[in-house]
């Protein structure tokens, strides 16, 4: 009978002993498919940092304390050897239950940081409350284990609407935000209209004054923290034109056919859109066309050599022959053509060469005397 009995308690511990040992345990899952890793919060008793009161605040608004005595998060992740790198560590428990910290709120220094201890063998985290409006009491979780995930980058689950994609110019488009950011955290929510305007909180209105385009971006991040996750949406206000280009500039001419990107009302936009370029280059090209095709026709250019002469009546035009152009080296006098000299020099030696044929000036006088 005692060997019976023995055999039973024997069984019996096989049997619960596993369970109680894996009751507490915390996994700990790696991002960027690292893996996961797996320890028992009595392996790291050693390591505990923490013993405090803390304060869990219900949704009433009731105030319970509770002393504990366990591992702050940020120590448990270094003992496992998780990844430096994550923006939020995503703690799930039993019945799906789950709350998220910021790597922020884990590095914080503080006598209550967010807490991992056993509570009746089961591995359970709290964080702190970290106001009288912080209801923190539901966001305790337990779990068998306790799982913790590491979230690489920033991720805070952003979704975001408007009320209408199409507007008419000048009418009111409502925009809301929505994101999951870590308990207690507070969220900072930023818009970016692209007409030169922006606007911050969950709940916005706003009205475009131009037609056009627009990518509406909104971001989000927790207070404290320096990266955040964005979005856009898309609006259109107006009768859409024949480009349909996105505007994501801050141009503000009136002219419809201003560029839809970068400044519309200066010399040197700077939109980022290549569309916008090629269509102010095909604009110009068009201006071009239409002035060559009013334009007369050019006048044949007129070309010779200037020959500059002395002459007793400065008063005339001091302008080269044929050309148009003042003569440099002229002061005043008329310009007698290289031809015109050439023929005026033939008469010369003609009469020169028959005054050589009468004999000179003698023979002359004696043929006039006869």
């Amino acid at each position: 009978m005692r060997r019976a009995l023995l055999g039973v308690a024997v069984l019996a511990s096989f049997i619960v002993l596993p369970s109680v040992a894996s009751a507490a345990d915390v996994t700990v899952v790696l991002p960027r498919g690292g893996g996961e890793k797996t320890v028992s919060l009595d392996s790291l008793s050693a390591q505990f940092d923490v013993y405090s009161q803390y304060a869990l605040v219900g949704s009433s608004g009731k105030t319970t304390s509770k002393q504990i005595r366990g591992i702050s998060l940020r120590a448990l992740l270094d003992a496992v050897g998780a990844d430096p790198t994550y923006s939020a560590v995503e703690i799930g428990g039993t019945g799906g239950s789950s709350v998220r910290i910021s790597h922020t709120q884990i590095e914080a220094d503080g006598a209550t940081p967010p807490v991992v201890y056993s509570d009746g063998g089961v591995a359970t985290f709290v964080r702190p409350s970290y106001g009288a409006a912080d209801k923190n009491a539901g966001d305790v979780v337990s779990g068998q284990p306790l799982v913790l995930t590491q979230v690489d980058g920033t991720d805070y689950g952003l979704k975001a609407k408007a009320s209408k994609s199409k507007a008419s110019v000048g009418e009111s488009i409502k925009f809301t935000a929505s994101a999951i950011g870590a308990a207690g955290q507070e969220l900072v929510y930023s818009w970016v209209f692209n007409d030169g305007s922006t606007g911050t909180g969950a709940n916005v209105s706003h009205r475009f004054k131009k037609r056009g385009y627009y990518r509406v971006l909104v971001a989000v991040k927790g207070a404290g923290e320096t990266t955040s996750t964005s979005m856009v949406l898309k609006i259109q206000v107006g009768k859409a034109s024949a480009s349909k280009q996105e505007r994501s500039g801050a141009g503000t001419n009136d002219n419809a056919a201003a560029p839809v990107s970068g400044q519309a009302d200066g010399a040197s936009g700077s939109g980022d859109s290549a569309g916008s370029q090629e269509g102010d280059a095909a604009k110009s090209a068009k201006t071009r066309t239409k002035q060559d095709s009013t334009s007369p026709p050019a006048l044949a250019e007129v070309t010779g050599q200037l020959v500059s002469a002395t002459a007793a009546t400065p008063q005339q035009s001091g302008l080269a022959a044929r050309s148009g152009q003042p003569n440099p080296t002229q002061e005043g006098g008329p310009v007698i053509p290289k031809e015109a000299l050439g023929g005026l020099g033939a008469l010369g030696l003609l009469g020169f060469g028959a005054f050589l044929e009468l004999g000179g000036a003698a023979g002359l006088r004696r043929r006039i005397s006869a």
